[in-house]
């Protein structure tokens, strides 16, 4: 059997730090655009429906003028005040009963 005795060669770490480095810069840049750079902002026009509206912005509204008027009074509630024994029973305790 041959015993083969050969020298150790000193090999360079110099590409694979440069592929880490790369890959870590690639990284670092991805983050910060995903993380922390500005989100940029789009324009938005409104559709020229929207025009009309505007008009409505500049109507005054005062809610003890509604709540004085006749027609505010006339209103009739259609749904019972609450107790404070709970709230009014409705249907049945067991649909699956015949009445």
């Amino acid at each position: 059997m041959a015993i083969i005795v050969e020298e150790e060669r000193q090999q360079s770490n110099t590409p694979s730090a440069l592929g880490w480095i790369v890959v870590l810069a690639i990284v670092a840049v991805a983050g910060y655009y995903l993380f922390f750079a500005p989100a940029p902002q789009g324009i938005v026009t409104a559709p020229p429906a929207f025009q009309d509206i505007a008009a409505i912005t500049k109507i005054n509204f005062d809610p003890s003028v509604v709540v004085s008027s006749t027609a505010f009074e006339m209103l009739k509630q259609s749904v019972p005040e609450p107790t404070s024994t709970g709230p009014v029973p409705l249907g049945r305790a067991n649909p699956f009963v015949a009445p």
